[in-house]
């Protein structure tokens, strides 16, 4: 079977297909996903895609789920993970209402925070933005809410300096950096330039309803809410790490959809 990861960063099994803009192992295939999927048509069993479709215009999203079709045998499954538009709107009600009954100051925390979910990655214009800022503060009331929120993702920068986020981490950017050291460009400076390349922020945003009309219009039928650790495929059981950290959604503002190609 021919079971495909597409935009993984560094979530993958080294036995698919995987396939990212960018690369630093030999299990990911590096390809602009902008320009469509690598493959032949009718050619995958298993298609997976987490927390990429919302880095895509609303138009892009289309052509890359429409390029997911093509390469889908008939009979096929998708599985799209995305961040769930609904929940995150009830979640900002939520703590909006609460903190107008009880003005405290760790309810203004999770006010502001849902502020920041909401918003920020649609609108920021550097690396980490508004997010990224609020993690690496000092005494942060309401930790409890982040790591139901965003899981690992807030546990791997609480506490951080700042400027240790944009230094360059892998091998690659180590050289990158020496090379543009050189010729008198700072790090930090190709990281702003770079930063809409890059793909960090959202360019729309998706619920059930309209991730069903959306797969339903291109063809897909039996569309379903899955949870991590269920799926159409009967095999799901031993790749669910890609979705799951233990028990819990390893991002936990995940809205998970299964489909079937016609």
């Amino acid at each position: 079977m021919k079971l495909v990861n597409i935009g993984c960063g560094t979530t993958y099994h080294k036995n698919w297909v995987n396939i990212d803009y960018s690369s630093d192992s030999n299990y990911v295939v590096e390809y602009d996903l902008s320009k469509g999927i690598p493959l032949e048509n009718e050619s995958v069993d298993f298609l997976y895609n987490s927390h990429i479709l919302e880095h895509f215009s609303k138009e892009s999203a289309m052509i890359l789920l429409r390029e997911c079709h093509r390469v889908l045998k008939p009979g096929a499954i998708i599985r799209v993970v995305i961040p769930d538009l609904k929940c995150l709107a009830e979640e900002y009600l939520k703590a909006f209402h609460v903190y107008k009954l009880e003005p405290s100051e760790y309810n203004e925390a999770n006010y502001n925070w849902f502020v920041i979910e909401l918003i920020d990655q649609l609108v920021r214009d550097e690396s980490g933005g508004e997010m990224l800022k609020y993690w690496t503060k000092e005494n942060i009331l309401n930790t409890d809410t982040l790591e139901n929120r965003i899981g690992n993702v807030f546990k791997k920068f609480s506490g951080l300096n700042i400027n240790s986020y944009t230094s360059p981490i892998t091998f690659k950017d180590k050289i990158k950096c020496r090379i543009l050291n050189l010729l008198g460009i700072e790090w930090i400076e190709y990281q702003k330039l770079n930063f809409y390349k890059i793909g960090e922020r959202h360019k729309w945003m998706y619920d059930e309803v309209s991730l069903n009309i959306i797969l339903k219009n291109i063809g897909f039928t039996s569309i379903k809410v899955q949870k991590g650790h269920t799926s159409y495929f009967s095999e799901w059981s031993n790749y669910s790490s890609l979705d799951l950290d233990g028990e819990k959604l390893r991002k936990p503002d995940s809205l998970i959809v299964e489909a079937i190609k016609i």
